[in-house]
């Protein structure tokens, strides 16, 4: 009976094409691999059972079953505990199901059983190493070089969990011992080479690739690494030389050709891009990348009609993508085409990425086209469908607004500030709505919240500081508000406010040059001029004074205030 018994666990071992344990348990060195799941074991002989419950965990490896094979290797362990296969073999099984804890504890159990054993060792670093407990894995991974010297995985580890810990020097010390092990181990001189780039010395790591190019002139690896080394230095020009030097190798590499592209294009070389790309067409005709990435370019180059051809040529090579079509429609809006841009806009479903744009354009567009009420029906319907954007809740609120509806414009702006209480710009629209409405209070607070969130919030802060001077109120305030607004931006309608501060406060000679700028700069705005016309009539300049408010009555007739004024000085 035990004669027939170790001979079918013997065909099972076969069957399931794995080697015995004699490696790793002493009581395992017979060997016997497995048995039908339909066999009981009547043989009393602990290292028999512990075989059959080993050869049944192989079989249901064979069949996928993971946890019923972990069930037969803690089976199997209880009648061999001392088996360090048995606990490495457990530990794999663990890794495989994505339990790295329990994994990292049956390989502990095997190396307290087999401690001069390099696997779990090597097993141990790995799984160390993949959480980034660098010091851990250091620690197994070079035990399991003193073990074994032929581990070059566990070098290449070592070597990166220095780096990652910041011992460069024994990273590098590392890594150089393995290419002296084994000089052609590309993996080894690519891993120095990004060693050497990351911790600064950058003419070492092009040596590196210079010497693996040299001994493997189409190595693709080492010419875009030692691009990104160039670019990185902000050397375009050496990283396109050197990426060339690899299409020179391969002239069909199209990956490598769209990154030359892509470094033209960031270098606004944007004629030589074109022609890289007309090469990238002719080798890959229906390929869609190189009429995509061509469209773009024309699209910087605002050259409108050549651009929507490429893309179109593009869309039809790929019809189903989203971004091809947003670029479609923004080039038909920028050629005032509105219904086309519409469409090409209203094309993209509602699980694509630009969506929420999309909606933004078309809504922008049927404002265009005179058709409000469609525009306001469009985000009423799909707002719900689209990310908070304080943007999108800002111009459905203008929409109302046009509409007359200033509740409903009220509402929405809250139902944003509701998802997005951090946004500055809606606190400040809403202050705008609240300044229409006449409520200064409630329009104050609302652009000084705006002013908390973002203390560099331009026309919050130009608001207050108008807001305040034309109200003769918080004076001071107001100075400090309008100079932080000039100082983050030198616009006209802030130099403006500054000045009409300046000459609330009685400060004229301040005022003067504000004001003089902020009058040519907007020549054409009436109540600018008005501002300046003021200021020279209260330092006496009458002359002045007169002309101004005449160049502010030719921008704005039968404004009864600005001719008051101008009568007023008629015997000055």
């Amino acid at each position: 009976m035990a004669a027939k018994s170790a001979i079918l666990l013997l065909m099972l071992a076969c069957l399931a094409g794995c080697p015995a344990p004699s490696a790793y348990s002493v009581r395992a060195e017979t060997g016997d691999h497995g048995a039908t799941p339909g066999y009981v074991s009547r043989i009393e002989d602990p290292t028999a059972k512990a075989l059959y419950f080993f050869g049944l965990a192989r079989l249901t490896v064979v069949d996928g079953d993971y946890p019923a094979a972990v069930a037969a290797l803690q089976q199997a362990l209880q009648y061999d505990p001392q088996s360090a296969y048995l606990h490495l073999f457990l530990a794999e099984l663990y890794l495989s199901m994505g339990e790295v804890r329990m994994a990292v504890r049956a390989a502990e159990d095997a190396l307290i059983y087999a401690p001069e054993d390099p696997q779990p060792y090597l097993l141990l670093g790995n799984l160390y190493f993949e959480q980034g407990q660098d010091a851990q894995a250091i620690a197994r991974l070079q035990r399991a070089i003193e073990l074994d010297a032929e581990q070059s995985e566990a070098y290449l580890r070592l070597g990166v969990a220095y780096a990652r810990s910041g011992d460069s020097e024994q990273a590098v010390a590392v890594l150089k011992a393995l290419l002296e092990r084994d000089p052609d181990s590309l993996l080894a001189g690519l891993t120095l080479a990004r060693v050497y780039r990351e911790i600064g010395l950058s003419s070492r790591a092009e040596e590196v690739y210079r010497d693996l190019l040299g001994r493997r002139p189409a190595l693709d690896a080492a010419y875009l690494e030692l691009a990104a080394l160039y670019q990185r230095q902000g050397e375009a020009a050496k990283a396109v030389a050197v990426l060339r030097e690899a299409l020179s190798q391969n002239p069909e590499n199209t990956p490598i050709r769209l990154r030359v592209v892509r470094l033209l294009v960031a270098t606004r070389n944007f004629r030589e891009a074109l022609q890289e790309l007309d090469q990238v067409i002719r080798q890959h005709p229906e390929g869609a990348e190189g009429y995509r990435l061509r469209g773009l370019i024309l699209m910087e180059q605002e050259q409108w009609p050549k651009a929507a051809a490429s893309l179109t040529k593009a869309l039809s090579l790929e019809p189903d993508s989203a971004q091809i079509r947003f670029y479609l429609g923004t080039i038909y809006e920028r050629q005032q085409q509105w219904q086309q841009a519409f469409q090409a806009f209203q094309a993209i479903e509602a699980d694509a990425e630009p969506f929420a744009d999309a909606t933004s354009h078309m809504a922008y567009l049927l404002h265009r086209m005179g058709r409000l009420d469609e525009a306001v029906a469009l985000l009423r319907e799909r707002l719900p469908k689209l990310p908070p954007r304080a943007e999108i809740y800002s111009f459905f609120s203008s929409l109302y607004q046009e509409q007359g509806d200033l509740a409903a414009a009220r509402a929405v702006l809250q139902q944003g500030l509701s998802k997005l209480p951090q946004s500055a710009d809606l606190h400040y629209h809403l202050g705008l709505l609240f300044d229409g409405a006449g409520q200064q209070g409630a329009a104050a607070a609302a652009m000084r919240k705006a002013i908390e969130l973002n203390g560099e919030h331009v026309e919050a802060l130009n608001y207050l500081a108008y807001s305040f001077a034309e109200q003769g109120i918080h004076l001071d305030e107001a100075l400090q508000f309008a100079r932080r607004a000039l100082a983050l931006d030198n616009a006209g309608h802030i130099l403006d406010t500054l000045g009409w501060v300046y000459f609330k406060l009685g400060r004229f000679a301040e005022a003067r040059p504000e004001l003089e700028a902020a009058a040519v700069l907007l020549k054409d705005d009436a109540v600018v001029q008005e501002h300046l016309g003021d200021l020279y009539r209260a330092l006496q300049l009458y002359d002045r004074a007169r002309r101004t408010y005449r160049k502010a009555l030719q921008i704005k007739p039968d404004n009864p205030v600005l001719e008051s004024k101008l009568k007023g000085l008629a015997h000055d």
